[in-house]
């Protein structure tokens, strides 16, 4: 009976910890994400509209940190796709970039500025995702941490307890969150009417690309997706 007790106290400890976790990476995710939000100079706010030079428009997703901008020039390079970007221009193509921020820091500002200078063109998420797009991101990422699996063979093993354990721990991920928001900014720019003829992305099958290839897939069904 007594074993009974304490297994049930440090059950009940673990899912209290468990839950305060999940509240403190949500409100810690939506201070970091709003801040930066209103920090986002007005000048990368663009309009977007019909492509009435009737040029086709390619979209590169691709891994953009401060070294992406050579220090003296502020000239973009593309870590990714390398001067792929450049040969697309050649032919007469409009291209932009969709950049996925890391190792960024508190530098934020400092990369804002150096994106306000180059001459390339970017799809700041920022200022055009909603108030509620960043409520909907993390009841989205709390939906699949309490999603439990049951007999999930590899091998003739039921992997399903380490799935769930792994879930249950991860909980809610800030840095999967601020990710997965492209989703969002998918359909906001569709909205606004922008077009796109091919989206451009680096494949390594992992979790940020999911939602990027379902928003595509749903708001852009014409658009051409390579990765």
């Amino acid at each position: 009976e007594t074993n009974v007790k304490s297994n049930s106290l440090v059950g009940l400890w673990y899912g209290f910890f468990y839950k305060g976790k999940d509240i403190f990476v949500s409100l810690r995710f939506l201070v970091k994400s709003l801040r930066k939000k209103y920090l986002t100079p007005k000048s990368l706010r663009l309009v977007f509209g019909e492509n009435k030079i009737h040029r086709k428009r390619v979209v590169f997703r691709s891994w953009v940190t401060m070294d992406t901008f050579h220090h003296v020039t502020s000239l973009y390079s593309d870590r990714n796709f390398g001067c792929l970007p450049d040969f697309f221009r050649s032919k007469g193509f409009e291209v932009w970039t969709m950049p996925m921020f890391f190792n960024i820091g508190e530098s934020h500002n400092e990369l804002f500025k150096l994106i306000g200078r180059n001459g390339n063109k970017f799809l700041i998420p920022e200022k055009h995702l909603s108030l509620s797009d960043y409520f909907r991101v993390l009841l989205n990422s709390y939906k699949i941490s309490r999603k439990r699996f049951h007999q999930c063979q590899l091998i003739g093993v039921d992997i399903a307890p380490l799935i769930n354990e792994v879930l249950e721990r991860q909980g809610i991920d800030s840095s999967l969150c601020e990710l997965n928001l492209c989703y969002y900014f998918l359909k906001r720019l569709k909205e606004k009417n922008f077009k796109v003829d091919t989206f451009l992305y680096p494949f390594e099958n992992n979790a940020p690309e999911k939602l990027f290839i379902l928003g595509c897939k749903e708001y852009f069904p014409k658009a051409n997706l390579f990765g």
